[in-house]
């Protein structure tokens, strides 16, 4: 304890050096929580779900778009049970920097591949004849007090000119602990009809239930091959299922 003093006084001999090395330590640690955050959020659908689900997106970046043309192809691989796509909206509540997590979505594919989400059969069936329908998750409707019947405009900066976008609240979702419940999921037909000519029939990626978990990372190279040299191909990601390198799938 008596060199304290001494060592005190040397830290700060050289403030700028000091101060520079407690700022690099600050930078670091707030680094490995964005990364710890980021591996939770990809791993938490498997641990609600399991691991049947591949999500196939575009090998430059994932806000580039796929065709939707993709999904009746990758039907007809052996081994595919459903296969569907989802779409970023980018909607903001109230105001522009109030994003939500906002998805374009296909109703009846999206409720088979996640049957974790909970609705009631008068739900769906007012999801499936409403173009303009939307399903908001539990905990974002109480958040802002909607309920069944409200009709709800968002702001998109992606998908203008038309803005705002107004959405019917015809479902509220529930779920078991590790569910999502923020999400706010919008019909993929009723975005694609309303969004400039030159941006239609496109998606943000796919979504693939399969028969059998031990047959991932098979699959994902066969996915991969069947979209080689295409002006979209699939990207090179790792597979949740273990520690192999698998293409264009992460499990979800």
């Amino acid at each position: 304890m008596k060199y304290l003093s001494l060592i005190w006084m040397n830290v700060w001999r050289r403030r700028v050096r000091t101060t520079f090395t407690l700022l690099c330590v600050f930078i670091a640690f707030i680094l490995f929580g964005l990364v710890m955050t980021i591996r939770n959020a990809f791993t938490l659908g498997v641990n609600v779900a399991g691991i049947d689900r591949l999500v196939l997106i575009n090998k430059v970046t994932l806000i580039m778009p796929l065709p939707v043309a993709y999904r009746a192809r990758l039907l007809q691989v052996d081994g595919v049970q459903i296969a569907t796509h989802q779409t970023w909206f980018n909607g903001a509540y109230q105001k522009p920097t109030n994003v939500l997590s906002t998805i374009a979505v296909e109703p009846a594919e999206h409720l088979k591949i996640y049957p974790e989400f909970k609705l009631s059969q008068s739900e769906i069936d007012a999801w499936l004849k409403d173009r303009q329908g939307a399903v908001v998750g539990k905990d974002l409707a109480a958040r802002y007090g909607w309920k069944i019947g409200d009709r709800i405009p968002l702001m998109s900066a992606i998908w203008q000119p038309q803005d705002p976008w107004e959405f019917n609240i015809v479902g509220i979702y529930d779920g078991d602990a590790g569910v999502d419940k923020t999400q706010f999921f919008l019909r993929y037909d009723y975005l694609d009809q309303n969004r400039p000519p030159q941006m239609r029939d496109n998606v943000g990626w796919y979504i693939v239930k399969i028969n059998e978990p031990d047959r991932a990372v098979e699959l994902s190279h066969r996915f991969d091959e069947m979209f080689a040299n295409s002006s979209a191909e699939f990207i090179l990601v790792k597979s949740f299922q273990n520690e192999t390198n698998s293409l264009s799938t992460c499990v979800l």
